[in-house]
């Protein structure tokens, strides 16, 4: 007898003679597999039993919000606004986790877990995966976004023990806050940056006074002092990530940031610290325990002065190209600098037209985004908004070399002898042409009329 494993097409063939209802199908390979495995039973009620589990689950959160919800006197309060967020978030989950709960979805898991459990060395990082998809810590209210966001950097046994004294003996707790945040020089790490990054630098004056304040114990200064700079720091990273601000409030400005880049620690900043900021305004703040409170503010400087200072904006992988490009001496690597941008997917941007040709077209249209990004990145490096941002990070000299280097024989060379597919190369032209690079005329017509 053939087994599902080995010939699934000679029982669709079979099936489909007796029956042309392709709804039944999954129930028939499922029968037959049934005989073929005697651990398919098994895999089938555990799958069915974490599906139905994961929906009961999402409801139950579901009923406790809407619980605390209803019980609220002012629901369109920050703390109704932030439920809300959570309840939407868990409707959406619930959703989710509805379209996977159904005897196709478990027929079909059961028997592809039967025939590859003992083939996939790793599957249970795919039972993680999915897991994961279910397990987002937005969709539960009391999950504590500070503690996180205090001790996202520490070590995890640093962040248990933390968690554990905040919860137990809150002196203790105090005491261990101010030696982490000496032992971690968090004051002068955020001085630091401040004074270093062009997007902080305006704030740098008012930071230093603030963090003196700070080391002082002058807190309730320090609180005043750092809590609008928060705001502020938002819109200025909104502005590098390019979001718009519509809206009023701190919670409008983070939901748009939010939607086109998830902001860790959304929820604390959009509904939980407005509160602090309006406690701070009315003098409401004075009567509370103003060190833990100017700690707090302290760790949220530290945090957001690092997201905007991360590697990994667009901005910072420019400065970062440029200076990779300012430590070479030779205009040649200069050049294989700039095409290394493009090797993406290692060797299957790097092919000559012999293996080209025998790829299918859909792999070459899988590296389109990929292409398309660093086609992005020079469009971006050669913008005028740039130019201010280079000067004061003292980069516009390379940039205006990088621009020499494009328009020499030697670019031209290092391109030309490239084992890239002739369509890339001429994108990579294209791309440098529209944006002012002025290449001398019969190499560029040369290779606009090469055919692929």
């Amino acid at each position: 007898m053939k087994t599902f494993g080995q010939d699934n097409e000679y029982y669709q063939t079979e099936f489909k003679e007796n029956n042309d209802n392709e709804e039944n199908f999954v129930d028939y390979i499922y029968r037959i597999q049934l005989g073929l495995s005697k651990d398919l039973n098994n895999e089938y009620e555990q799958v069915r039993f974490k599906s139905e589990e994961k929906v009961k689950k999402i409801e139950n959160q579901i009923i406790r919000v809407k619980k605390k919800i209803n019980s609220l006197e002012e629901k369109e309060s920050y703390e109704g606004k932030k439920l809300q967020f959570i309840l939407d978030f868990n409707l959406g989950l619930l959703k989710k986790a509805k379209e996977k709960n159904n005897e196709k979805k478990w027929k079909n898991e059961a028997w592809n877990r039967s025939i590859w459990l003992e083939k996939i060395i790793n599957w249970h990082l795919i039972e993680l995966i999915d897991e994961m998809e279910f397990s987002d810590p937005e969709q539960d209210e009391l999950f504590d976004w500070k503690h996180e966001i205090n001790f996202q950097y520490a070590p995890d046994l640093t962040s248990q023990k933390m968690y554990d004294l905040k919860n137990s003996d809150k002196a203790e707790y105090l005491k261990e806050l101010e030696q982490y945040i000496n032992n971690n020089e968090i004051t002068q790490k955020v001085i630091n940056i401040t004074r270093d990054n062009f997007f902080l630098k305006k704030r740098y004056s008012v930071f230093e006074v603030a963090v003196e304040c700070f080391e002082n114990e002058n807190y309730l200064p320090f609180i005043c002092l750092a809590v609008p700079q928060i705001e502020g720091m938002f819109s200025d990273y909104m502005d590098i990530i390019e979001v718009g601000s519509n809206g009023y409030s701190i919670t409008d400005k983070l939901g748009h940031l939010n939607a086109k880049e998830r902001l860790w620690g959304y929820i604390y900043y959009a509904f939980d610290f407005p509160d602090i900021r309006n406690n701070i305004a009315h003098g409401d703040i004075i009567e509370t325990d103003l060190k833990e409170v100017a700690s707090d503010i302290l760790l949220d400087l530290a945090y957001i002065v690092k997201m905007i200072d991360s590697q990994d904006l667009e901005y910072k992988k420019i400065l970062n190209f440029l200076k990779e490009i300012d430590k070479e001496v030779d205009d040649k690597e200069k050049s294989k600098k700039v095409l290394e941008r493009f090797e993406v997917n290692g060797v299957m941007t790097i092919i000559d037209d012999k293996i080209y040709g025998e790829i299918d077209e859909e792999i070459y249209s899988e590296m389109e985004d990929e292409i398309k990004t660093e086609e992005n990145f020079f469009i971006k490096l050669f913008e005028d908004c740039s130019s201010d941002i280079l000067e004061w990070y003292n980069l516009k000299g390379v940039l205006d070399d990088l621009k020499r280097i494009l328009e020499t024989e030697v670019f031209r060379n290092s391109l030309t002898e490239s084992k890239m597919h002739i369509r890339l190369k001429k994108r990579i032209i294209k791309c440098f042409y529209n944006k002012g690079i002025h290449f001398p005329g019969d190499w560029k017509n040369d290779l606009f009329k090469m055919t692929e």
